[in-house]
């Protein structure tokens, strides 16, 4: 993978936290978003510059040497509630890089996530 590959994907841990987020992340008009897959397309269209990846993808990556600096965009009350292990929480692509600025090994690809998807794929868009 390329150095500062952002890669954002989408956790859904329950309809109600999908309604809630879909609310939450501006997709007002909730009828027209009745599954999974319309919501996960609505999110690729409005960021069609976002590489975006599966669990199990992911699963593959944080098992390599070279596993992915793995952030969590969601608010602070999502994060103390449940969090993927290793994650950090960071608020936004400018957190993120001033967190890079930080490290002594640079990452060679961040993967960026959220509830739904979309505050992932916009924060990893600005990466």
């Amino acid at each position: 993978m390329k150095k500062s590959t952002a890669i954002a994907f989408g956790i859904i841990v329950g309809v109600a936290v999908l309604l809630l987020g879909l609310g939450q992340c501006g997709y007002n008009k909730l009828e027209e978003y009745q599954t999974l897959e319309n919501v996960t397309a609505a999110v690729r269209q409005d960021f069609p510059n976002v590489e975006h990846i599966t669990p199990n993808v992911l699963a593959l990556l944080s098992q390599s040497e070279s596993a992915p600096l793995l952030v969590d965009v969601r608010e602070p009350e999502e994060y103390a509630v449940s969090r993927i292990p290793g994650a950090i929480r960071l608020p936004d692509a400018e957190a993120i890089q001033n967190h890079i600025g930080t490290l002594e090994e640079k990452p060679e690809s961040i993967v960026v996530y959220c509830s739904v998807g979309r505050r992932s794929a916009a924060v990893a868009e600005g990466l």
